[in-house]
């Protein structure tokens, strides 16, 4: 707990800001200070500066809380700890909606809808609470260059007609969405670590990332070991922050994953090398083993062609929640629960119109997902026409096309 932001203490603002101002951020960066030196940075007397330093102390040791202690507090939050979707079913599944203080992933296809989703998390974030929104300002990360300020003004205009009829409701609506823009993988990293000032400052209740996978699929796309490995420290320490920042001020972290088709694991060909290099030192006693060449990634024999969520399994354990949509047929679309610690694995089927995400009706379909990797997301090329492609060639869906 060392990495604990001294701005989560309890203690006074311009404390906080004397420390940040000599960058000292988290309470290890205190705790290497001696007495002497902290109490000369604040110029307070000694008794104040060991009294928070007792309290900076006391948050770098994990207390533990009793089953009945989180019962208690789930309890108290059942009715406001999820943030409604407006879908019934899907609301239904989940319990409620989506909750606060974890990550929710959204995977799936092009123009499936990831980003429209994204769109309507933002308006019912701001909405008043008294329509079923939080009240809250969200930050936005847009990788994609997808971000549309029409596109929100429309859908807002014509799912909440009654609230926002007028230009000062848009206008409000739309000065709560802060928008980042990360065009590369410094840029994310720059942005992440910075989030908790805004989430304090304005008192952000929802964080949308679209899409998490565009940035290092782009940047560390090469099936070298070497470049996944890599891409995963990144992917796990972005990981990290964003838990601890969804835990610390219970808020909703939702992101957008690509596609891709199913590759070997890391760990799998990770330990194919330190079985290979077992034998070889094993061949090679007192004689210098000769040096291996970089290992790339080998696909899964027939499983090579299934289409699943991107940036692998190890990724897939850091959400909490995982959502994956695809495509029934050129306009339907199933979105299916696929991971949620309070959900079963289920789906609900949809399409997008002017005011964004709408169930086709309230039914539930249960789904098994006892062997995921034999489960390969429908794209939209499943289900060209003629009229789509304008190639005169008519597509049609294969028979496998409706799991």
């Amino acid at each position: 707990m060392g990495s604990y932001r001294i701005r989560r203490l309890r203690i006074p603002q311009n404390i906080i800001d004397v420390l940040e101002k000599n960058n000292l951020f988290s309470c290890k960066d205190v705790l290497t200070l001696t007495k002497l030196e902290f109490q000369t940075i604040l110029g307070i007397n000694r008794s104040k500066a060991e009294e928070i330093l007792n309290e900076v102390a006391a948050k770098c040791v994990s207390q533990p809380n009793t089953a009945y202690d989180m019962y208690l507090k789930q309890k108290s939050l059942s009715s406001s700890g999820f943030l409604p979707l407006s879908l019934h079913s899907l609301d239904l599944l989940l319990q409620g909606g989506l909750p606060f203080g974890c990550i929710t992933e959204f995977a799936g296809p092009p123009g499936v809808g990831k980003t429209q989703f994204c769109f309507m998390l933002s308006i019912l974030s701001v909405l008043p609470s008294s329509a079923g929104g939080l009240s809250s300002k969200v930050i936005y990360i847009d990788t994609e260059s997808a971000f549309s300020a029409d596109r929100i003004k429309t859908m807002a205009q014509k799912k909440f007609p009654h609230l926002y009829k007028d230009d000062q409701n848009l206008a409000n609506l739309l000065q709560s969405i802060m928008v980042y823009k990360a065009s590369c993988i410094d840029a994310l990293k720059e942005i992440i670590p910075n989030l908790e000032r805004e989430v304090i400052r304005n008192k952000v209740k929802v964080i949308i990332i679209d899409s998490i996978a565009s940035l290092v699929r782009k940047e560390f796309g090469g099936e070298q070991l070497g470049s996944l490995i890599q891409r995963n420290n990144i992917l796990m320490e972005q990981a990290a922050l964003l838990k601890n920042l969804a835990q610390a001020y219970d808020i909703v972290i939702f992101l957008t994953n690509q596609i891709t088709s199913h590759i070997a694991e890391l760990e799998s060909v990770a330990m194919d090398i330190a079985e290979e290099d077992e034998n070889i030192s094993s061949a090679y006693v007192g004689v210098p083993p000769p040096v291996c060449s970089e290992k790339k990634v080998k696909l899964h024999g027939g499983n090579a062609d299934h289409v699943v969520p991107a940036l692998g399994n190890t990724w897939s354990h850091c959400v909490n929640t995982r959502l994956v949509a695809q495509f029934l047929d050129s306009s339907v679309r199933q979105l299916i629960i696929a991971k949620s610690p309070v959900a079963p694995n289920a789906a609900v089927r949809f399409f997008i119109n002017e005011s964004g995400i709408v169930l086709t009706g309230d039914d539930i379909e249960f789904i098994n997902m006892s062997d995921p990797l034999n489960r390969t997301i429908q794209t939209k090329y499943n289900f060209l026409t003629s009229e789509v492609t304008g190639t005169g060639t008519v597509f049609t869906a294969s028979a496998t096309s409706r799991q």
